[in-house]
């Protein structure tokens, strides 16, 4: 009990201050190291922390939910039912939520590695803590496992302590999964993919339990409420008045836990196959030898239908020049694809009248890549269509969500075949628990059915892509093709006529340099007599008269009223000619000068 408190008292060192573990100082100092870096973005300040804790003792439907808000609290409730029990309480849950899967966890470091201290959790739980905590992007979604540490041997067993039911035989194990879960945050994509830690301890001796369960919201702790008060459905515990009533009750648990990471899989594929059916199910009949729309053609054009089948019944016109240039952009594997379903027999057979397996670990197989693009692929184009994203090909895939799952539950139900068929399980519980083992294996291999079945969707769903993808590739190639070709076509015709409007530009150049050299000798000529024309004009008026006098000599007579009559017509003529031609040059200048602002402002 000394060695307890003082571990207790030093839990701010966790996991440095566990007293048996099974792993090297450097990983200790390394993993308590990162816990110090990681302590902001992974926890709640101490004035705003909090500790869900649910237990039970001797039957289930006497459950017990407190809520602790300090270290304080948690350490005079700890203590307090050891010394009203007279030892730990026959299960005990210790739930850690968040605001939501990016969020700090609600509770602080100090109330977490007190806890943890004071029931000695293996060190290699912190792996799957690390992955939680505030964090724009998901940290870590690829990562997955299980990792066990079990004391059953007694040349092996952790801290004796009978005062609090601790015999030192413990089954230890922690392990994480993952599902995926509706999302109302996310209105593009309605889901969400989640993960639950767990660490799990049985004392094989006492039946005590210790369950740390990680998780954003309050799921699995409602459910496991629900079973602990035996409305949980088939998977309720049932009292625990035994060590082989506990182990089944784990059992229990456990199922619980691996049935949420089966439970909407199937429904976010289908999510996924709806959304790339609305997204890309058009291409298959686009009539692929009709221009882009925004390009006239007056040719009536042949119709072929795009297809991802691999065979098709021989057209009956032959096939044009144009056909075969679209075909040549389409990339297609030449690998011959496998039935997805077959992925599912790669799991090797089982003896379950003999509850032992045999076969080699799973090995899930690698997805296909898929077609690669083209080396340069086309721009978006105004044909209507557009390009599917293209993923990066060594991102993490929601397949490998699915194989990891896999691993996980046989690594789970291996484990527990393991304690079972071990020298050092009590004859007790290999006696009466070797039918709820075997039923757990079972719903087990039935999950893990379920699961293979949904990575082989996964796997007709990346092949489609792929062949959508390429597909899409294909349609822009070709009417980006096409689209060159009609503009070409126009590009040719419009010099075409270019060249012919030149031809008779310089036919009337010609023409108007003939008119031009006329138009100077009749200006010449109308300038050579216009002075005269005008002194004649004159001298024809009675303004200045010539006759002969009473000498016979020729007088001549200056008319003053006759030249002021002249002036005061042809002036007044001079004006008003002047100032028409000025109000028609003025209005028809203005009207030019409205139409050239009115195509400035007309849009592009």
């Amino acid at each position: 009990m000394e060695q307890l408190n003082s571990s207790c008292e030093d839990a701010a060192r966790f996991p440095r201050n566990i007293i048996y573990h099974n792993t090297y100082m450097h990983n200790l100092i390394r993993s308590m190291n990162r816990l110090s870096e990681r302590e902001r973005d992974l926890f709640s300040p101490d004035e705003h922390a909090s500790l869900d804790i649910v237990e039970c003792d001797t039957t289930p439907r006497k459950s017990q939910s407190t809520f602790k808000t300090n270290l304080k609290e948690l350490r005079e409730y700890i203590h307090g039912c050891a010394s009203t029990l007279g030892s730990d309480p026959a299960s005990r849950f210790v739930f850690l939520h968040a605001p939501n899967s990016r969020e700090r966890l609600y509770t602080s470091r100090a109330m977490l590695t007190y806890i943890l201290s004071y029931h000695q959790v293996m060190p290699a739980f912190l792996e799957f803590l690390f992955p939680y905590g505030r964090q724009e992007h998901a940290r870590d979604l690829n990562f997955s496992g299980f990792r066990e540490e079990s004391r059953i041997d007694p040349a092996q067993m952790a801290l004796n302590i009978p005062g609090l039911g601790r015999s030192g035989r413990e089954l230890r194990m922690c392990y994480n999964l993952k599902s995926v879960e509706p999302s109302e945050y996310q209105p593009r994509m309605p889901w969400s993919i989640r993960q639950t830690a767990v660490y799990h301890s049985l004392d094989v001796e006492t039946g005590k339990q210790f369950w740390v369960i990680i998780k954003g919201d309050e799921l699995i702790k409602e459910r496991i409420e629900d079973a602990l008060e035996g409305s949980g459905g088939p998977k309720s515990p049932r009292p625990q008045n035994s060590v082989s009533d506990a182990f089944i009750a784990t059992i229990s648990t456990h199922m619980i836990i691996c049935d949420w990471c089966n439970e909407d899989w199937r429904w976010y594929i289908s999510f996924l196959e709806e959304s790339l059916r609305q997204k890309t199910g058009h291409t298959l009949g686009v009539i692929a030898e009709n221009p882009p729309q925004h390009v006239n053609q007056e040719k009536t054009p042949k119709t072929v239908t795009w297809s991802t089948t691999t065979s098709a019944p021989c057209p009956e016109k032959p096939i044009s020049r144009t056909n075969s240039i679209m075909k040549s952009f389409l990339w297609t594997s030449t690998k011959p694809v496998s039935s997805p379903i077959s992925d599912i027999g790669a799991f090797p057979a089982r003896d379950i009248s003999s509850g032992v397996y045999s076969g080699p670990v799973i090995q899930p197989p690698r997805l296909p890549s898929g077609p690669q693009p083209p080396p340069h692929p086309p721009q978006r184009s105004n044909t209507g269509y557009s390009e599917a994203p293209s993923p990066n090909p060594n991102a993490f895939s929601f397949t490998d969500l699915t194989e990891v799952q896999l691993v996980e539950d046989r690594a789970n139900e291996g484990h527990y075949r393991w304690f079972i068929n071990s020298h050092s399980c009590p004859q007790h519980l290999e006696s009466d628990c070797v039918v709820e083992v075997e039923r757990f294996e079972k719903r087990i291999w039935g999950i893990m059915s379920d699961l293979a079945m949904q990575k082989a969707r996964t796997t007709t769903l990346l092949r489609l892509i792929g062949d959508r993808k390429s597909l899409l590739y294909g349609i822009l190639q070709f009417q980006s093709m096409e689209a060159s070709k009609s503009i070409a076509g126009r590009s040719q015709e419009s010099t075409e006529h270019m060249e012919a409007m030149t031809k008779d530009m310089h036919v009337l150049a010609l023409r108007t340099k003939q008119e031009t050299v006329s138009m100077r000798i009749i200006t010449l000529v109308t300038l050579f007599f216009l002075p005269g024309t005008f002194i004649s004009t004159i001298m024809s008026t009675d303004i200045v008269q010539f006759h002969k006098g009473d000498s016979g000599r020729s007088e001549k007579t200056f008319h003053l009223d006759a030249l002021q009559l002249f002036l005061e017509i042809c002036l007044p003529m001079m004006f008003a000619t002047f100032s028409a031609w000025y109000v028609v040059y003025w209005w028809i200048d203005r009207k030019e000068e409205i139409k050239r602002r009115n195509r400035l402002l007309e849009p592009v």
